[in-house]
């Protein structure tokens, strides 16, 4: 349940961190690299998470993620890749930008043979960009995430446990 529960934040964070497409104007395209630090008791989390941005709208990106933590599972390995896209981008009209995200992270576990983790998420943001000076920005950003989480125990009469949640940032 532990396990879950960290994971579910991790998770859920991600929903938005790998959404940069508000960071570019519209018509704006690039690379571009996120990142992801999550200290908890007894452990903690580092991911990266590289993407690329279409015309401001629509951003495509891959992460991995290493977590140590000291339950009775070890380390873990995640993988997956994330879309997000911008239904509306502030403009002089849009006083925000509103899009939605998903994806999909696959896990494994070094000290637990045999287990593994499978997580989709969908979530949405708000965003507001606020212009402090001819160079930076200040963008508030508000979200809701829904993970669905998949424990697998590979060789054992037990094939699965599923578990959903919802979080927000």
């Amino acid at each position: 349940k532990k396990l879950l529960s960290i994971v579910f934040v991790s998770v859920a964070f991600m929903t938005i961190s790998n959404a940069q497409n508000f960071l570019f104007d519209e018509g704006q395209s690039g690379f571009h690299v996120g990142g992801q630090v999550v200290s908890y008791d007894g452990g903690g989390l580092i991911g990266i998470i590289p993407g690329y941005t279409s015309n401001g709208i629509m951003t495509i990106s891959f992460g991995l993620s290493l977590e140590d933590n000291n339950d009775g599972f070890g380390s873990s390995t995640g993988i997956g890749p994330s879309i997000s896209y911008l239904a509306v981008k502030q403009d002089d009209k849009n006083p925000v930008s509103v899009g939605i995200s998903s994806g999909f992270q696959y896990n494994t576990f070094s000290d637990a043979n045999g287990l593994s983790a499978t997580f989709i998420r969908l979530g949405g943001f708000v965003t507001h960009k606020i212009a402090a000076s001819e160079t930076i920005n200040i963008i508030p950003i508000a979200g809701i995430g829904w993970v669905r989480a998949q424990l697998n125990f590979e060789g054992s009469d037990v094939e699965f446990i599923a578990e959903e949640d919802i979080g927000y940032s």
